[in-house]
């Protein structure tokens, strides 16, 4: 596979400043979130259930594009390629649950030619040979000729990035740190995103209760308008979360509130900040097929390009009140709590709503 920094091959994951390296040409904002996704993973591993085996997760990353023509007739007009990590209980429900509603190409790892491979999936099964990705990518792409795009110097700031690197991400995931960091973000921004206009990535899948759940998790602060405390998610987000549900999937929204309303403040107030990091907020909802109709045909905005792939370009989104949200507890909190608290609401939806009043006093 081919990166800004050279053939796959030749680049030694091992070695912790090549990862960052790598790391450093994604947005300050995005390499933050995978500190909060990391330390909020934490949280939902520490329930009883996932080591009893009763709930647990997918480990897949998943890309879903947008086709420039229609690969299957009437599955619309998305595809999803799946880098299915181990074989785990429900990786063959999810995939199956994506097959109704488009074309499916499972991903693997070669590690010992440091290669993604792809195959399309049919009945439940990769079909034909296993290429390499770029190049079925090329292919699934029609032709399209590759964009590498390269991430705007304002939304890159190196410090920000290095922070967050060597405070957080060496130490906590270690020699796990290309697995489960850097590899990810290979195999979205070279592997798949330089082949197709429009790309998401699906963030954790959950088996929970026989009942496949994608959870996303945020690290935002809220929109304060005359009406009262919203949170804004973009319309590609809501209309993938739209087909997921259409999938079959359940689909629920985490948002870490930060408690400074502000984009200068980055992630590392976890570590160093106890004060800040006892107002940071866990609350979240469920995104159901009704409320992401309602919101797509409701009012827009338009946010700024920080909050595009390449920081280049303005982003079109919709609001959701702050009060639709749940609240679980604080991010200094038991962990366990807080996450048996996610994990109940999932299946009995029996936590307190969350009050603007709530936010305010635990603003800094």
């Amino acid at each position: 596979m081919q990166t800004p920094l050279g053939s796959l091959r030749n680049l030694d994951l091992s070695d912790h400043e090549v990862c960052r390296r790598i790391l450093e040409l994604d947005k300050h904002q995005l390499v933050e979130g995978l500190v909060f996704e990391s330390f909020f993973d934490q949280y939902l591993m520490s329930l009883p259930e996932v080591s009893a085996g009763t709930m647990h997760a997918v480990d897949v990353d998943t890309a879903v594009v947008r086709l420039p023509r229609r690969a299957a007739p009437g599955n619309g007009d998305l595809g999803a390629f799946v880098w299915a990590r181990r074989k785990v209980a429900g990786l063959g429900r999810y995939i199956g649950a994506l097959l109704a509603k488009m074309p499916v190409w499972l991903v693997k790892y070669d590690e010992t030619d440091s290669e993604f491979l792809a195959a399309p999936m049919k009945d439940g099964r990769p079909q034909t040979r296993w290429r390499p990705l770029q190049e079925l990518a090329a292919s699934v792409g029609n032709g399209r000729e590759p964009v590498f795009e390269e991430v705007a110097p304002q939304v890159r700031d190196r410090n920000r990035i290095n922070q967050s690197f060597w405070g957080y991400l060496s130490e906590r995931h270690a020699r796990d740190l290309p697995a489960n960091v850097v590899l990810p973000r290979v195999f979205l921004n070279w592997g798949i995103q330089p082949w197709f206009r429009y790309v998401w990535n699906v963030d954790r899948i959950f088996l929970h209760n026989e009942q496949v759940w994608h959870l996303e998790v945020k690290h935002k602060f809220p929109m304060d308008r005359d009406d009262g405390l919203s949170f804004g998610m973009n319309n590609g987000e809501l209309r993938l979360i739209g087909t997921l549900t259409a999938c079959g999937l359940r689909s629920f929204h985490a948002i870490i509130v930060k408690p400074f309303w502000d984009k200068s403040s980055g992630s590392m107030y976890l570590l160093n900040d106890l004060r800040a990091r006892s107002r940071a907020a866990v609350i979240g909802r469920e995104m159901t097929p009704e409320a992401v109709r309602d919101a797509l045909s409701s009012r827009g905005g338009v946010s700024g390009a920080h909050t595009s792939f390449g920081g280049r370009s303005n982003v079109a989104f919709r609001s959701f009140p702050a009060s639709t949200f749940h609240r679980f507890g604080l991010l200094a909190g038991d962990s366990t709590q807080v996450a048996r608290r996610i994990f109940s609401h999932l299946t009995r939806a029996d936590q307190p709503a969350c009050r603007d009043s709530d936010l305010r006093r635990l603003r800094l």
